[in-house]
């Protein structure tokens, strides 16, 4: 009886290479915002899948020392090379900083900055 041969699936040569949909499959089970931000620092392809719409991830709760604390994780943790401790508000994933004659934004995971017109101006 001759063997019947079933064609052999090539696994991927990296990590890299998985498809964008399953890689944004395995973003969305990631339930906080650290575990999604470890996954983006993987490699340039799931930085691309990170920035799809995903449901979004648990809430961080941001203390006032500048440290932050999320669900999953036991301990708290910091942003390296960023001294959040100043900040005097939150809105959504912006810290609110004051300055002079107003405020500004800064986003701890992208590092992104919005500086506001200063209060004088409005």
């Amino acid at each position: 009886m001759a063997q019947e041969t079933q064609p052999h699936l090539q696994p991927p040569s990296s990590w890299s290479a998985i498809p964008m949909d399953l890689a944004v499959l395995v973003l969305g089970l990631l339930p906080a915002y650290a575990d999604r931000a470890r996954f983006a620092a993987v490699c340039p392809q799931w930085r691309t899948a990170a920035r799809q719409p995903l449901p979004p991830p648990l809430p961080l709760l941001t203390l006032p020392d500048g440290t932050f604390y999320s669900h999953p994780y036991d301990k708290l943790f910091r942003f390296s090379g960023c001294g959040f401790a100043e900040y005097k508000s939150i809105c959504g994933s912006w810290l609110v900083f004051p300055r002079d004659d107003g405020c500004f934004l800064v986003n701890p995971f992208s590092r992104a900055t919005v500086t506001l017109p200063a209060l004088s101006c409005v």
